[in-house]
């Protein structure tokens, strides 16, 4: 041990070019060589404390240099000059930062060992830090090898010594570096609200403590990719840049990172140019002399700009590329690399077998215990069930994986209770509800398919339906969803199901599978109206496509898919961006071709003027900005036969009509009871709206605004009228800004009617629910809301809703007085356009 130790710190064997010579930088090749003097000058003199501090220095220039292999040399030369001198400190210090410096050279298996050798020495108030650092270590070795399972044991580990030895001052920055380790790998796992706690305990740490820069960029990388997972792009670039300035002069190597990561930011904000010119930048730095396996993450990040510009060459390109890095590696990014290629394969019509077999790599590692990785397994298995026809996969099989696919998609839903990661994060499983939609009306499942589009669209709603809105000034919007219980069985039953896929099953039967969610009855069904219909969107990136379920009263769903022509793809491309459709909507012609995209099932227009059906529509969430009465089929509105009532979702109704039977109304109906109003009297419909409020038959009172609604249930009508500021959850109507959270938190009258542009609106989003003013007026407790669609002529809806509430007041229900109120204003008025006599909905039960 002696002998070696001797080698070890003699200069001559732990500087491994002892006559530097550096052409651009002469002066520091001059140091270099005068500081080998020193140490050997030291080394003879058995001056071991000095020549410690000079293989410690030079190893850190060494590694900032990128000379990985030297800085690595005179590191173990420091240790073992340590040893010599009895420096434990010293020794472990030198230990950590071997094994760390291999790790960040992609040796594992000796930074494993090193940080292993330093949990064997004894557990001390002095070695508590390097403990607590060697399991943090482990775990980040556990990151790459996506053994989550480990990586969080050894989280675990380091944070309770961290709470053994609080006296250390130095303890609560070693915690907060901990707990941003197992944030990434709770991350990774896919557990995203435990990461965001983990998250933000360390920040709350970190501002506690005096961290440094590296800490703090550290903090700002991980918030950064929280940000990509839950489709933040610009919150996650923004935090890319400030952890990138904190790195710089710190950590080239997380600054280098932080870069590629940049990219991925850039296409998620469809900035692609900007993307390819900030990824060949890194390209060129890192070919200068930074980490060679970043390489590959580059060149993962431009395939996904090149994906998303339909540039199918440079995808094939830039993954064979990137084949060196990924191709026999089992890593995250190379099972990312693989998914890659299976979908590039997919859509060019390339080898199915290929793509199956770069799928089933991705399912034998991702399902495994150690990584249980639900995410990845959950996008394989959806990516496997995408597979053509004629591929070696049975249409019965794709179809289980179909619906493995939606089971970790339910799970990973459950699993979210804060709203931002809740909604943002559905975007990544949109494509997994389509795809399963389309295969199942393929099947010709058209329950199943409405069980699907059913999923997920009104979850806070429906808690807040079921619970009642909770006191306090907490924006609804902002409450976390009450987390189902996981369902332990339905996660096995995903990873089994994948396992099965990854080894080449061929028998598995889709029934063995069951659909997240739960049916609506055939007995409610029929309570709802003559015909229930339920939309879904789809896109693959391309064109758009719509599924239509319908139902007749005592009858089965039907499902009929219908793709846009350009006309309405170009409404829908505007709808889905947040874009606002112009006033006076669209051509003639474009109404006509959305009446039969959306409404393709003749049953929808079998109605007539005198006879008219009642219909039942839940919007795909996107569709809340058009009047669906004004929709044409040959030349004829919706609402010329048909009595239209909009529903966020099935259940959302099936839970309001539940609710209206428990209410406690007595026998006096709404017409008997007292009508109250918050009035906008600027408006040039107030006269009109103000004399059909005073023939109320259980009187009228008129409110200073809904602060001085009085907490009762006996009334039996509440009319606002006032300018709308806009669509969605923000929203706020009238003199006195009446927001969806002032509606929800009254005791509202079974009708509510809200007369400004904008109070039925929701949203444009996939996967958030339909918030408008509309929804706040059934949170409050209305059975009905009739709000308006867009931006309404004024005008003509004081005239409508006024003529509405005459039938109203003789027992006529909501819905069918206001389609003969609209039918009469868009005779006396054919001028109007479709938001001018169709702008008001009724939106609830339609009662």
């Amino acid at each position: 041990m002696e002998h070696f130790i001797d080698l070890l710190i003699d200069p001559s064997k732990a500087f491994t070019n002892p006559n530097p010579t550096d052409d651009r930088q002469p002066d520091l090749a001059t140091k270099i060589t005068e500081v080998i003097t020193l140490a050997r000058t030291f080394h003879a003199e058995h001056n071991w404390a000095e020549l410690a501090h000079v293989y410690q220095t030079m190893a850190d220039l060494a590694w900032k240099q990128g000379r990985k292999a030297a800085s690595i040399r005179l590191l173990l030369a420091e240790r073992a000059v340590a040893l010599r001198l009895g420096d434990d400190d010293r020794v472990r210090q030198a230990t950590y930062f071997a094994g760390q410096r291999h790790r960040l050279s992609a040796s594992f298996l000796a930074a494993e060992g090193w940080n292993r050798s330093l949990l064997r020495t004894q557990l001390t108030e002095r070695s508590a830090r390097t403990h607590v650092a060697a399991w943090r270590e482990l775990a980040a070795i556990a990151e790459f090898r996506s053994d989550y399972r480990y990586g969080l044991e050894s989280t675990d580990r380091a944070l309770a010594i961290c709470g053994r030895f609080t006296d250390d001052s130095e303890m609560a920055n070693e915690r907060v570096k901990v707990l941003l380790q197992a944030a990434v790998l709770q991350r990774q796992r896919g557990a995203v609200d435990l990461a965001v706690d983990a998250l933000e305990e360390a920040r709350r740490l970190a501002a506690e403590t005096e961290c440094g820069p590296l800490t703090r960029g550290l903090i700002e990388l991980r918030d950064a990719g929280l940000q990509v997972v839950i489709g933040r792009p610009e919150a996650a670039l923004a935090a890319y840049r400030r952890a990138e300035a904190l790195f710089s002069g710190v950590s080239e190597n997380n600054e280098i990172y932080t870069l590629i990561r940049q990219v991925a930011c850039l296409r998620g904000m469809h900035r692609s140019a900007e993307a390819l010119e900030t990824s060949a930048r890194v390209l060129r730095r890192i070919r200068r002399g930074g980490e060679r396996y970043r390489v590959g993450q580059v060149l993962l990040e431009q395939a996904e700009v090149y994906q998303d510009m339909g540039d199918h060459e440079g995808v094939r390109r830039t993954l064979d590329e990137a084949a060196h890095y990924y191709e026999r590696a089992t890593g995250l990014e190379a099972l990312r690399w693989h998914r890659h290629r299976a979908r590039h394969l997919i859509e060019t019509g390339g080898d199915p077998s290929r793509a199956a077999h770069h799928l089933r790599t991705v399912l034998r590692h991702a399902c495994t215990e150690e990584r249980a990785d639900l995410t990845r397994t959950m996008l394989a298995l959806h990516d496997l069930a995408r597979l053509p026809d004629g591929s070696d996969l049975p249409f019965e099989v794709r179809l289980a994986a179909s619906r493995a696919a939606l089971l970790a998609a339910d799970l990973q839903r459950a699993s979210l209770s804060e709203p931002i990661q809740r909604w943002s994060m559905h975007g990544l499983r949109e494509d997994v509800y389509s795809g399963a939609l389309l295969l199942h009306a393929v099947a010709g499942d058209s329950t199943a398919v409405v069980q699907i589009a059913e999923t997920g669209r009104t979850d806070m709603l429906n808690q807040l339906i079921a619970s009642g809105a909770p006191a306090g000034s907490q924006a609804l919007t902002d409450l976390p969803l009450i987390p189902q219980t996981v369902d332990e069985d339905a996660s096995g039953a995903v990873f089994e199901i994948a396992g099965l896929l990854a080894e080449g099953a061929r028998d598995l039967q889709a029934g063995s599978v069951h659909l997240p969610g739960e049916a609506v009855s055939h007995r409610e069904l029929d309570g709802f109206a003559d015909i229930v219909v339920t939309t879904h969107l789809g896109s693959d990136g391309a064109a758009w496509w719509a599924s239509s379920a319908m139902r007749p009263r005592g009858g089965q769903w039907s499902v009929v898919i219908t793709q846009a022509a350009d006309a309405v793809a170009g409404v829908l491309n505007r709808l889905a961006s947040g874009a606002l459709l112009p006033p006076n909507g669209v051509a003639a012609s474009v109404w006509e071709e959305l009446g039969s995209f959306l409404l393709p099932q003749r049953d929808a227009w079998s109605g007539d003027r005198d006879a008219p059906i009642s219909i039942m529509i839940c919007p795909d969430p996107r569709l809340w900005h058009l009047p669906h009465g004004a929709l044409t089929r040959a030349g004829r509105s919706l609402a010329e036969g048909a009595e239209v009532t909009l529903a966020p979702s099935l259940n959302t109704l099936r839970l309001l009509r539940e609710r209206e039977r428990h209410r406690d109304s007595g026998h006096v109906p709404p017409r008997a009871r007292t009508a109250v109003s918050v009035l906008d009297t600027r408006l040039t419909g107030y006269a009109v709206e103000s004399r059909a409020l005073e023939s109320w038959p259980g009187g009228h009172r008129t409110l200073g605004g809904l602060t001085a609604f009085p907490p009762t249930r006996e009334h039996g009508l509440l009319y606002v009228s006032g300018h709308g500021d806009g669509p969605g959850a923000r929203s706020a109507l009238g003199p006195t800004n009446i927001t969806l959270d002032t509606l929800a938190r009254q005791h509202l009258p079974p009708l509510v009617v809200l007369n400004g542009c904008w109070s039925g609106t929701a949203d444009s989003r996939y996967g958030q629910d339909p918030l408008s003013l509309a929804v706040g007026g059934l949170l409050g407790g209305a059975a009905t809301v009739i709000a308006g669609i867009g931006r309404i002529d004024g005008m003509a809806s004081a005239h409508i809703a006024a003529l509405m509430l005459v039938q109203v007041m003789r027992g006529v229900p909501a819905t069918s007085a206001l389609r003969a109120a609209q039918l009469r204003v868009r005779e006396e008025h054919p001028e109007l356009g479709p938001f001018g006599w169709a702008g008001l909905c009724s939106v609830g039960t339609g009662r």
